[in-house]
């Protein structure tokens, strides 16, 4: 099993690695005064140009990914300043390593033993659900979010369940920051704002039964398996029959 820590580990990775091929890059552009005393300057002066412009653009890109790392970072913090509202009887796990990668953002047990699995998103915008999936408005544009997080969090929560040899695990999408036009409940993943989570742990905690929970494990792990064996296109059909 990989070690993880969550995003800020990933925010420290690519920004150094962001650092490094700048730096790189500008050396490049630093040295090419000295093509000049080669046998071939103007070759040697547009290979060091050409070779600066891609380090330039893969620091770029690590530099990008450092920043929406960060962004996540904050988000899963204001959850876990949000999460000090629950009383102290809760269990609360933090940055969870999955043994087929990737990490778990929160992993919270009630006292009753309901088992919670949540996944910050710190997305601006509007949040709205199509009918398929969950999408989102910036301003007047539709932006699609760079995966499809719902059938990421069932995936998840089917995994830490088998690690651990869990009951069934609740899913619970937190945003953060954006804006929700969705129905509470999609399938079987929560979808709440960070204002209403506490609240909904608490309600979702008082309502499900040990029978439900049973029901819910079993359709969640014939969805996963519908899913795996499906191509990708297919997946959106699966979201529908929820």
């Amino acid at each position: 099993m990989s070690e993880w820590q969550g995003p800020r580990t990933l925010f420290s990775r690519w920004h150094s690695l962001s650092r490094i091929h700048l730096f790189i890059a500008f050396m490049m552009v630093a040295f090419c005064p000295l093509a000049l005393v080669s046998a071939r300057p103007l070759e040697f002066i547009l290979s060091l140009l050409l070779c600066a412009r891609v380090f330039y653009l893969i620091g770029k890109h690590f530099g990008d990914s450092a920043g929406i790392a960060m962004v996540g970072a904050i988000g899963e913090d204001e959850v876990a300043v949000a999460l000090k509202q629950l009383p102290s009887s809760w269990k609360v796990e933090r940055n969870i390593s999955l043994e087929s990668g990737g990490d778990i953002d929160f992993l919270l047990t009630s006292p009753q033993n309901n088992i919670f699995l949540l996944d910050a998103k710190a997305h601006s915008g509007i949040v709205y659900y199509d009918g398929m999936r969950l999408c989102r408005k910036i301003g007047k544009r539709s932006v699609p979010f760079e995966k499809d997080i719902m059938s990421q969090v069932k995936r998840q929560a089917v995994q830490i369940r088998t690690q651990r040899k869990l009951p069934f695990v609740s899913t619970v999408l937190v945003f953060t920051r954006a804006e929700l036009q969705t129905p509470k409940e999609i399938g079987l993943v929560s979808v709440v704002e960070l204002d209403n989570l506490v609240a909904h742990l608490q309600e979702k905690t008082a309502m499900v039964k040990p029978k439900v929970m049973v029901r819910n494990h079993l359709k969640l792990i014939a969805q996963q398996r519908e899913l795996a064996e499906c191509p990708k296109e297919e997946n959106l059909q699966i979201e529908i029959a929820e």
